[in-house]
């Protein structure tokens, strides 16, 4: 018989805990900054954004511009996404992991407008919202079912008024 070898100074260590859920997608430029068009300015960005613009009526417009002058300044940094007309639409892929999620944004009418805008994810309608004036009201989807995978999340205008959009994030949800 063998004596089992003892070890008198034994120590354990102790790992950090692992989250009990996965991080949400996070959106590349949240906020509308790319490309830098300066206050007063606004264009339809090409490849210089992780955004994809459908429509000729969408872009991202500076603080004081033709777009935003009636408009608070941005929420978040100095530019916002426009949606401009019915059906136009800004939207980009992000690898969620399964689970329910939540997609949360800031918005404005543009002065003298009236602009509905809907969010989709995978071509679900998961929200849909009428910001009531000028001033960035925050705005937050029902929690929605996601698989994982590589997911398109879009926002699109439904009516003939002009909105303003900022600060895009998803959440997880319960």
């Amino acid at each position: 018989m063998f004596d089992q070898p003892t070890i008198p100074d034994m120590k354990f260590v102790s790992l950090p805990a692992v989250p009990d859920i996965v991080p949400p997608p996070q959106l590349l430029d949240p906020g509308f900054e790319m490309p830098n068009v300066g206050n007063g300015y606004m264009t339809k960005p090409g490849a210089d954004s992780p955004w994809v613009w459908g429509g000729k009526t969408c872009g991202v417009a500076g603080n004081g511009s033709a777009m935003t002058s009636g408009n608070p300044p941005a929420p978040d940094g100095t530019q916002v996404a426009f949606l401009q007309g019915d059906n136009m639409n800004c939207s980009q892929s992000v690898i969620f992991a399964a689970g329910n999620f939540t997609i949360s944004f800031m918005a404005a009418q543009q002065a003298g407008s009236n602009q509905t805008i809907q969010v989709q994810a995978d071509a679900n309608v998961v929200g849909s919202f009428t910001p009531p004036d000028t001033n960035y009201s925050s705005y937050t989807t029902p929690p929605f079912p996601m698989f994982a995978g590589l997911r398109a999340v879009m926002l699109k205008s439904t009516s003939t008024g002009t909105v303003l959009i900022d600060s895009v994030s998803i959440s997880n949800a319960p």
